[in-house]
């Protein structure tokens, strides 16, 4: 199954989090941080890649993706994205870091299959249950298995 990871530039240590769990569960997982873009690379000149290129890049893998995950709270280009696999019908997980400045009723709109609140607190494999459910929902709303 192909995944897409949806979320701010400022949660990149989650994202890497996110996906060595979805490798280990042997999912087709696309970083958005390992496209050869990033801002401060750009702001400074040394870019691989502008940030057309890096929006292509992004759009292409989203819409060849089976399913999304969301970590939110997040800015402008994660609720793109989530409208996007929304429209889409895509399965889509959020991970919610901050359960008091996001709130489940923003989502009622989405094709949301669930919202967990994640706790830095909480231990990776917590994360990787979460996570491990959601793949596995997706495979039997699929028709298929992995």
């Amino acid at each position: 199954m192909k995944i897409y990871i949806a979320a701010s530039w400022k949660k990149s240590l989650i994202v890497k989090m996110v996906k060595e769990i979805l490798l280990g569960l042997k999912q087709d997982v696309f970083d958005f941080t390992e496209n050869g873009f990033n801002w401060p690379d750009y702001d400074a000149g040394e870019s691989k890649i502008g940030p057309q290129k890096c929006f292509e890049m992004d759009d292409k893998a989203l819409r060849a993706a089976d399913a999304v995950i969301a970590i939110v709270p997040a800015g402008f280009s994660t609720g793109v994205e989530l409208g996007i696999a929304n429209e889409m019908k895509k399965e889509i997980l959020v991970l919610n870091l901050d359960p008091d400045n996001f709130k489940e009723v923003q989502l009622e709109q989405y094709h949301v299959v669930a919202v967990e609140v994640v706790d830095y607190g909480r231990k990776i494999i917590d994360l990787g249950k979460i996570i491990g459910v959601f793949i596995q929902d997706c495979w039997i709303k699929a028709g298929s298995a992995p």
